[in-house]
């Protein structure tokens, strides 16, 4: 297993889509549970030193949240990502976050639609964190399903030959 640390990821490197475990919380546990997978939360390294997640609202996070005892980090790289592609992810990512929070706020029914296999259930102005990030994604892998969930969308970045697994960040 390959060491990552996502505090030495500089800007010309983002953006960094990240594949978490979290070991803490009940909701981890039930999304990890769900999938059959080790994964249960996807977000963006977007700027060195931060991230953007889908936690209660849409927002940056600073790396220093992530990097706790019980998470696991997966950080995964496009190879061949082009100047255009990479605008467009980070004219995406600014123009959710500049969302007013009503628009950023979770989609807990989008969860339940999940966790009892209807993944039609959901707020269509919302999203969970997966949502969030293949919004993104799509912009790299345009065949992407439809409201993935984190487990999905590390395999869809396992299989895409334009990915690479940088490495893993596991605080000790």
């Amino acid at each position: 297993m390959r060491k990552c640390n996502p505090f030495d990821i500089k800007d010309k490197d983002c953006p960094i889509f990240v594949s978490a475990t979290d070991l803490r919380g009940f909701l981890g546990w039930g999304i990890r549970l769900r999938t059959h997978s080790i994964v249960n939360h996807s977000m963006i390294l977007y700027r060195q030193g931060y991230f953007v997640s889908q936690s209660w609202v849409y927002k940056e996070i600073p790396i220093e949240r992530y990097v706790k005892k019980g998470i696991m980090l997966k950080l995964w790289q496009c190879k061949d990502i082009t100047k255009s592609e990479k605008r467009r992810i980070f004219e995406g990512i600014r123009d959710d976050l500049s969302l007013p929070f009503w628009e950023r706020m979770y989609d807990c029914l989008g969860i339940v639609g999940q966790l009892v296999g209807l993944r039609w259930l959901n707020i269509p102005q919302l999203n969970y964190c997966s949502e969030r990030v293949a919004k993104r994604v799509r912009v790299l892998l345009p065949n992407l399903k439809k409201h993935p969930t984190p487990a999905e969308l590390d395999e869809a970045f396992k299989k895409s030959k334009r990915f690479k697994c940088l490495g893993y960040y596991i605080c000790e």
